[in-house]
């Protein structure tokens, strides 16, 4: 009898002392995002940024206007929403990150999860590259006069460089007057003065890049550039220095106030002598160019740059939700923000481009070089029209 109830006593111990072992091996659990709108503001955050206010309106110039944004809409429908679709349920169905749940879900899997990591981490080092240009600017817009606001001889040549509310090659009423569509279309560019630049495209290219002659010429380090990706990565860290908790709350701000600046600079874009020829060229569609696969392949190709989907991060941030959360409400909502976002960015950004095209007596096409600079230098104008740029 006695030898059973020391029996019993051990074999309750060890059980004791495997359940607590349990315990501790299990991982802590998983934190939920302080609000609901801490979620969505948080995708939004993840979704519209760089890829909605720089690539888009490069891709709409490079497209044919309006042309762009039929295949970008059918594909948003087609392919951005029905991934959402079926990313964000699976996020908050497994409460796991990609790598957990791809490994959880079938292990042969495992690396598409790690992949996702590989990825953003690549990815990351490209996008925080861009933040410390946006910091450079930061730091010089506090300059009184701005530094792009007129020709500086240390970075701008006087020959190409002008003042684009100076010295228009037509006055802005006359131009505008005889202005339409196939002028704003036309791509012969050599028959306008190319050498005539903005103060604000010379210091991109000289001041902020310093771009050389060619790849045979390397330059030298910019101690400037380096500090500033050195602060960005820092933010970054701050921003998830406590997960969810300290990223849901950085959100109601990095997500909500672009849209502040970007209400105020299509008002001051639309009371400028140019600004509805921009709109026009911007939403008139070049029908020929839809019967090329261009603007179809870059079409999708924007979703899912702006989107982010397959990329693991959509499930990682919807593993944070409550599993009652509706999130077949979200994974509509925040494709159509995205798509819309990038619909109102693109307004802005013609608003100026269509001024500077007035200003300069050319078409829209011929006024800036497409790409990722077209942004840049197109909203570097726009601030600078602002009786307070700074």
């Amino acid at each position: 009898m006695a030898e059973n109830c020391h029996l019993t006593e051990v074999v309750t111990a060890d059980a004791a002392d495997r359940g607590s072992d349990k315990k501790r091996q299990q991982p802590p659990a998983r934190e939920f995002w302080p609000g609901q709108l801490g979620f969505l503001l948080t995708v939004m955050g993840y979704n519209i940024g760089l890829g909605n206010v720089l690539r888009f309106p490069y891709l709409v110039m490079k497209n044919g206007g309006g042309a762009f944004l039929i295949p970008y809409f059918v594909f948003l429908v087609t392919i951005g929403i029905p991934l959402f679709m079926l990313e964000l349920p699976l996020g908050q169905y497994s409460g796991k990150s990609a790598v957990t749940f791809f490994k959880s879900f079938c292990p042969l899997l495992t690396g598409i999860g790690w992949c996702n990591v590989v990825m953003c981490f690549f990815f990351n080092i490209y996008y925080l590259v861009l933040m410390s240009w946006i910091c450079f600017y930061l730091v010089h817009s506090f300059f009184n006069p701005l530094p792009w606001s007129g020709c500086d001889p240390a970075w701008g040549n006087g020959s190409s460089c002008f003042w684009t509310n100076l010295t228009a090659a037509n006055s802005s009423e006359d131009y505008a007057t005889d202005m339409d569509i196939d002028l704003l279309r036309s791509e012969n560019c050599s028959a306008f003065a190319a050498d005539r630049r903005s103060p604000t495209e010379l210091f991109f290219e000289r001041n902020l890049l310093g771009l050389t002659s060619g790849i045979h010429d390397l330059g030298e380090i910019r101690w400037e550039l380096v500090v500033c990706l050195v602060v960005s990565w820092i933010c970054v860290y701050l921003c998830l220095i406590k997960g969810v908790q300290s990223l849901g709350k950085v959100v109601y701000v990095t997500a909500l106030g672009p849209y502040l600046f970007l209400l105020v600079l299509l008002v001051r874009g639309l009371t400028l002598p140019g600004g509805w020829h921009g709109i026009l060229y911007y939403l008139t569609p070049d029908w020929e160019r839809l019967a090329t696969p261009a603007p179809w392949v870059e079409a999708a190709q924007q979703i899912f740059w702006s989107l982010g989907p397959t990329w693991g991060c959509t499930i990682c941030m919807a593993s944070h939700n409550r599993f009652r959360n509706n999130i077949y409400r979200d994974s509509l909502l925040l494709p159509l923000m995205c798509a819309l976002t990038s619909f109102f960015a693109g307004f802005v950004t013609f608003s100026f481009v269509g001024d500077l095209a007035v200003r300069t007596g050319r078409p829209v096409p011929c006024v800036l070089k497409a790409g990722l600079s077209l942004a840049f230098v197109v909203y570097l104008t726009a601030f600078d029209s602002l009786p307070l740029p700074q």
